[in-house]
């Protein structure tokens, strides 16, 4: 596949059957001016036989931008997914470039410029209209802030007049941690007084803090009721004040409050996903890092009867940067396909099969994947 443009390919299909994770937020990359886009049938053995795919649509990425990170989402409630591109221009500002997929075809629907540097980014609900906002946080020409994108309902979108917060962070969630049915954001990052994780809740004056007393440079936060009492809880992966790696669930007592159930030693440069191994339907914590050999590893936090216990799934032979779970080959069984490159700093894109056997995906190239069933054929497609 050639540098440059977006592409669509399919394969025979198979059904298989996957959590969805939500996106993560944006990182620095490879500067390179387009992404490319796979739509990927699985099959049983996956892609062994390259006469599978059949290339079914290219897409340029407009002149002037950088491509980031990319993300499936029903922008119009159409039932069909579109995607978002998200992209910094010659500025190094966040711009949102929208496909509308009509007719399981994509076109650019529109380009949202935001005036934002060092930006990242929460697709949510905060107006509470049923559309999908963006919510980011940065640095504006004014000074750092969180702000959002308001959807409009066709493909383009409003930016506050007024920030939601004076402050921007290196990562941001939200999640409805008090169960009155409105999310709280959190916000964690660096300022003058050293690190912060902050939980904010929305009152009639506004956005007011609800709890700090986490002290971590989050660098992901994942949402799940970790011990099934009806209230979410968080895992956090990030670094405390003295710099050590820090990767925890936290149990919330329904009052936004906190207690640490096991913080996860000797793996560090975390991806994490949640997916559930062992079958006992609560999500585990699988993470994809290195140990302190500097070797890749895959560790996973498995949930037993009241309590988790940490389990190492495997060594790899490159350096991982992004994971994702799910059955792959439809065989009932949990796979992993994890990215990341070697210690020449060559891509590496694989599949890890329940049997221990692998299997290679495309990586020339490559900034950024999602997988999500496009086409709603109960088949896995791959962006």
């Amino acid at each position: 596949m050639e540098p440059g443009n977006i592409e669509r390919v399919t394969c025979d299909q198979q059904t298989f059957h996957t959590h969805y994770f939500p996106d993560h937020f944006c990182k620095n990359q490879r500067a390179m001016k387009k992404l490319v886009v796979l739509t990927i049938i699985l099959i049983h053995g996956f892609y062994s036989k390259a006469q599978q795919f059949q290339l079914v649509q290219s897409l340029d990425i407009p002149s002037g931008y950088t491509g980031k990170s990319l993300h499936w989402l029903d922008m119009n409630h159409d039932g069909e997914l579109d995607i978002i591109v998200q992209a910094t221009d010659e500025f190094d500002y966040c711009v949102f470039l929208i496909y509308k997929n009509e007719n399981k075809t994509l076109a650019l629907a529109d380009t949202i410029e935001t005036g934002i540097q060092n930006a990242v980014f929460s697709f949510t609900d905060i107006n509470m209209d049923g559309m999908v906002d963006v919510v980011l946080s940065g640095d504006a020409d004014e000074g750092p802030l969180t702000t959002a994108l308001i959807s409009n309902g066709d493909f383009s979108f409003s930016l506050l007049d007024e920030p939601l917060l004076p402050i921007s962070g290196s990562v941001i969630k939200f999640a409805d941690l008090n169960q009155n049915g409105v999310k709280e954001l959190m916000i964690s990052g660096t300022n003058t007084d050293g690190l912060f994780f902050s939980i904010f809740e929305l009152q009639e004056d506004g956005w007011v803090l609800a709890n700090d007393s986490i002290k971590v440079l989050a660098s992901f936060i994942e949402v799940h009721d970790f011990n099934q009492d009806g209230t979410n809880d968080l895992f956090i992966s990030g670094q405390l004040e003295n710099t050590s790696s820090y990767h925890a669930i936290l149990i919330n007592d329904q009052s936004i409050n906190f207690t640490e159930e096991i913080p996860i030693p000797d793996i560090y440069e975390v991806s994490p996903y949640l997916a559930d191994l062992n079958y006992d339907g609560i999500f585990d914590v699988i993470m994809a890092g290195v140990n302190d050999n500097n070797e890749g590893i895959i560790h996973a936090l498995i949930s037993e009867a009241d309590s988790f216990a940490i389990k190492e799934i495997t060594l790899l032979d490159f350096i991982p940067k992004n994971i994702f779970v799910a059955d792959l080959d439809s065989d009932g069984q949990v796979d992993i396909q994890v990215q990341g490159e070697d210690q020449a700093a060559t891509p590496v894109n694989k599949i890890i099969l329940t049997t221990e056997s692998t299997e290679l995906l495309e990586s020339n190239n490559l900034i950024t994947q999602r997988f999500c069933d496009f086409d709603y054929n109960e088949v896995l497609d791959l962006l």
